[in-house]
């Protein structure tokens, strides 16, 4: 294998690293945005029960 094929492997195991890198990225940030949603979704839930019960003992 000559310096130039192996400098080429070495570029296409470093973009395939790169581009499994990106996806594992982007992935934890759909995570990280779902969690916020769903916290989000549990805060106004916790508004809306605490007003039914504000209500109800009124």
């Amino acid at each position: 294998m000559s310096d130039e094929d192996h400098d080429a492997t070495d570029l296409q195991e470093a973009l395939e690293r790169s581009r499994r890198a990106e996806r594992i990225g982007w992935s934890a940030i759909a995570l990280v945005g779902l969690l916020g949603a769903l916290v989000v979704l549990a805060v106004l839930a916790g508004i809306v029960l605490f007003a039914l019960a504000a209500v109800s003992v009124n």
